[in-house]
């Protein structure tokens, strides 16, 4: 063959040679934006439960705390529609005050969770449980000491059943030395945080 013969045959190998390189950049390519579109979405979900887990924690501590200064009280009043001398409500509506924090947190946990289960399945759901055993086993409290809390008297069965409650409501530990539901309550966010973590390495 001829130089000139040459030409059209190598000109067509090296166009199909352009045309399988092309198409094997763009396959490749197409793959590793799937995954970074993946991990992206993986590091947002994660990011966002993490948060909402840790504004839960905050806002439960913050609901325990067994002081109530006088302005916290008349702003819960003024907030929950009570009379400004209503002292003896003013118990009552600082804690509702207090709770609507834990469950805007909660709502914010539920909401990243549902995103969590399309993208995690059953095993990202079974971390969450402990921790909304936890917020279950708060809210059932907070609502029967208030409950005890409005009877104007209580038989000694009864006063036995609402110290079980306080022992959730009040915080009775020391700095250094959570009480047995800040325990469970960590214990929680750290099988939250055990699942979450290496979700966050992009």
């Amino acid at each position: 063959m001829t130089p000139a013969e040459w030409v059209p045959i190598l000109k067509d190998a090296l166009t199909a040679a352009a045309a399988v390189t092309g198409a094997t950049v763009a396959v490749v390519g197409l793959k590793t934006w799937k995954r970074q579109l993946r991990g992206n979405a993986e590091y947002d979900v994660a990011r966002r439960l993490l948060r909402a887990s840790y504004k839960l924690r905050v806002s439960t501590t913050s609901l325990r705390r067994p002081m109530m200064w006088v302005e916290e009280m008349a702003a819960a009043l003024r907030e929950t529609g009570r009379a400004a001398d209503d002292l003896k409500g003013s118990r009552r509506a600082v804690y509702e005050v207090r709770m609507k924090a834990v469950l805007e947190a909660g709502t914010e946990l539920e909401v990243a969770e549902l995103e969590g289960e399309v993208l995690w399945g059953k095993d990202f759901k079974r971390s969450l449980e402990p921790l909304r055993q936890c917020m279950l086993r708060l809210s059932v409290a907070v609502s029967e000491f208030l409950r005890y809390g409005d009877m104007p008297e209580l038989a000694e069965s009864e006063k036995a059943v609402m110290h079980e409650y306080e022992q959730v409501v009040y915080d009775r530990g020391r700095p250094n030395e959570p009480d047995a539901f800040a325990k469970q309550l960590n214990d929680a966010i750290r099988q939250v945080e055990a699942f979450i973590r290496p979700k966050l390495r992009l």
